[in-house]
């Protein structure tokens, strides 16, 4: 099997379209959810189910959004290490004021 050409890896990349996942596919990208839970994201507006003749899919697009929002809500250790010390240095201060 041959590497496709670099020209139709760029072409593919600037597509104004997302890519679809089937469903046991979207449900490896969140890392191996159940098929329950998949349905419950859909259900919660969460993921965007489409469907192609009678196949479900998953839009990339919201993939990759859910998996932001996921990011956006815990907090890195570095960034929690961060608040708790800024958070103990405001106190300290307080009690000295």
């Amino acid at each position: 099997m041959t590497s496709p050409a670099p020209e139709t890896i760029e072409r593919e990349k600037d597509r104004p379209w997302q890519p679809l996942y089937d469903l046991p596919d979207a449900a490896v990208k969140l890392g191996n959810v159940s098929r329950s839970t998949l349905y419950r994201l859909i259900d919660q507006g969460k993921l965007v189910r489409v469907n192609i003749g009678s196949k479900a899919v998953i839009t990339g697009k919201s993939l990759a959004r859910y998996v932001e929002e996921l990011m956006a809500a815990t907090p890195d250790s570095a960034h929690s290490k961060e608040r708790d010390r800024q958070k103990r240095q405001g106190t300290a201060r307080d009690r000295n004021s």
